[in-house]
């Protein structure tokens, strides 16, 4: 425990362990629930929207923390969101759904620098438009 503890960057001491969970901020609590999952020595860590409700700055450090884990450790990580700029530094290959169903997948930089889908294409342009939109903000 106290080796999953350190891995995802957190205290192990007698007063960070005695603390009940509505003590812990936002990205204390999904640290936790990182190293519970740790613990077990999964192949595979399926990490749904983990970091959706963190502001920027903890998310970009959060997940840091998890692909230098999956880097040491060697497990296979399932990474769903709906933040593409995300899915964008996080994945390897990328596999677009569409009403509950795979309609394009593939190396990440193949998928958003020539989708073929056009749902995929609407997303990847609207991708595009917002980031342009926000770096001008």
């Amino acid at each position: 425990m106290i080796d999953a503890l350190k891995d995802v960057q957190l205290t192990w001491d007698e007063e960070f362990l005695g603390k009940k969970c509505y003590m812990l901020s936002g990205g204390q609590r999904q640290r936790v629930a990182i190293a519970r999952s740790l613990v077990m020595e999964p192949k595979i860590l399926i990490a749904d929207e983990i970091s959706a409700m963190l502001d920027p700055s903890t998310q970009a450090n959060l997940l840091r923390v998890l692909k230098g884990i999956q880097n040491y450790r060697g497990f296979a990580m399932l990474y769903i969101t709906h933040d593409l700029a995300q899915a964008r530094k996080v994945a390897d290959n990328i596999y677009v759904m569409h009403k509950g169903k795979i309609i394009e997948n593939g190396l990440a930089a193949q998928v958003f620098d020539n989708p073929i889908n056009d749902y995929t294409k609407k997303l990847i342009e609207n991708y595009k438009r917002y980031r342009k939109c926000a770096t001008f903000a």
